[in-house]
């Protein structure tokens, strides 16, 4: 099959995957290929998680959509979930932002290469700072030096920057602005990671992405894509049988598996918009 790059539009996750693998990243998105193993055992406890992973980010849009707090508690049949919302509904009482975006998905061209991000929330402050929130329903403590290493850490502030002379006239041209990217968890409510985005950063997320893209330019034109070389990775990869790396899956219970934390957390940029109106 041979598939050009400008066919693809490209997530977070797409080029996640790509970094990790380019061999999961042919299998999931060139060939299409179907899921022949369950990437993490136990499986209903994964389904469980996963499940209040969506209705927890379905309930933050509620909010954000103004529906009545005693609506979206009398929603709630889940102790866990019911304690997250708790969580944030508490955070949420302590900030000063004056405009919130909600589920809302932006685009860029990257080297002509459209690359989409869907954020749970963007939010301009009264200080004039603009922050990205993902909530992440982890079950694990959080670990700032995994996620400097995700692909989503470079490309939601990237999008969200190529975007703000839009959604915000003049933000570039105030020295006291900043941008934001924050991963909020529900579980632990206190301990946020935060980056900050400047325009440096921006021009080296840029190059960064380019040279990915080239990359998969490259490997789309000779349908050789390798797998990697870093078998731990396997274990928590729905392919690991096509590439005769085992087919038993990897636990979540393992002590040292931030990949199987990753693994239940939702690719929202896979979804459709729950709303677009800005």
């Amino acid at each position: 099959m041979n598939m050009r790059n400008e066919n693809l539009v490209y997530s977070a996750s797409m080029l996640q995957d790509f970094v990790d693998c380019q061999r999961r990243f042919e299998l999931k998105y060139v060939l299409k290929q179907s899921w022949p193993s369950i990437p993490v055992e136990p499986v209903l406890e994964i389904e469980a998680l996963m499940a209040r992973g969506r209705q927890f980010h379905f309930l933050a849009h509620q909010f954000f959509a103004r529906v009545p707090i005693s609506t979206i508690n009398a929603a709630i049949d889940d102790d866990v979930l019911a304690h997250w919302f708790d969580h944030f509904f508490d955070f949420t009482q302590h900030q000063d932002w004056v405009r919130t975006l909600s589920e809302i998905q932006f685009g860029t061209l990257i080297n002509q290469h459209q690359v989409i991000a869907v954020y749970d929330l963007v939010a301009s402050a009264g200080n004039g700072q603009v922050f990205i929130f993902d909530w992440k329903t982890s079950i694990l403590p959080p670990k700032k030096k995994y996620l400097v290493e995700k692909m989503q850490t470079l490309i939601y502030p990237f999008i969200l920057f190529e975007n703000l002379p839009r959604l915000f006239p003049g933000f570039l041209q105030e020295e006291q602005r900043s941008l934001s990217m924050v991963y909020w968890f529900p579980e632990f409510p206190d301990s946020s990671i935060i980056f900050e985005y400047d325009q440096d950063q921006h021009q080296k997320n840029s190059q960064i992405l380019v040279n990915i893209l080239n990359q998969i330019n490259i490997k789309l034109a000779s349908q050789q894509f390798s797998c990697t070389s870093d078998k731990r990775k396997c274990r928590f990869c729905q392919y690991r049988s096509l590439c005769d790396r085992g087919i038993i899956a990897g636990r979540v219970d393992e002590s040292d598996t931030e990949e199987s934390s990753e693994l239940i957390e939702i690719d929202f940029d896979a979804l459709p918009e729950m709303n677009a109106d800005i």
